[in-house]
């Protein structure tokens, strides 16, 4: 059998990657990020206000490229009734993780010079990303009425960023969105 590699730092905190700047885009001036997290802030609240989206199912998905915008298998794994109906509460540990990634831009200066750093740009999720393996949850947002208000938040938000910062953002496409769980690349035992 060939082993899991190690979980890298990015599926292990729960997130939905929306888009990525292009990459022409160099470099943000501290303006614009200032702009970008104002908006982040005014749709905090409405984010938190809205209903949970429910999760029915995992999905192991073969990708070409890591946006999952091109998927080449995909099989569901759908979650047990019991499972469904038990709300999961995340550790104090993945708590303290999130809470740990999204307090890295209440220092905007240290956050701006991860935000300019090379890579992280949109072709980081779709032609220069290797293709692979992964355990994700798709956000299946059409299936609800809370996914529906998500879809319209989720909307506002990128009309929002795009008036503040035009032509900065190119946004993934929307059935492409997930959480991912874990990823499923394999390697040689060391």
């Amino acid at each position: 059998s060939v082993p899991l590699l190690p979980e890298q730092f990015g599926s292990k905190w729960p997130k939905v990657t929306l888009g990525a700047l292009h990459d022409s885009i160099t470099s943000l001036t501290m303006n614009k990020l200032e702009g970008l997290k104002a908006i982040c802030r005014r749709f905090e609240d409405r984010l938190r206000t809205a209903s949970a989206i429910p999760v029915k199912q995992a999905s192991i998905v073969s990708y070409r490229h890591r946006g999952l915008e091109q998927v080449v298998a995909r099989t569901d794994v759908p979650f047990s009734a019991a499972m469904k109906q038990q709300p999961s509460v995340p550790s104090e540990v993945e708590q303290q993780r999130v809470e740990g990634v999204l307090s890295e831009w209440d220092d905007l200066q240290s956050y701006l010079e991860l935000v300019n750093r090379p890579g992280s740009r949109i072709s980081s999720y779709r032609e220069a990303s290797p293709p692979g393996h992964t355990l994700v949850s798709f956000a299946e947002l059409e299936e609800s009425q809370a996914g529906a208000c998500l879809t319209n938040i989720l909307a506002s938000f990128r009309e929002a960023v795009n008036a503040e910062v035009p032509g900065t953002y190119a946004w993934l496409a929307h059935d492409s969105l997930h959480c991912s769980l874990r990823s499923l690349a394999v390697g040689k035992r060391q």
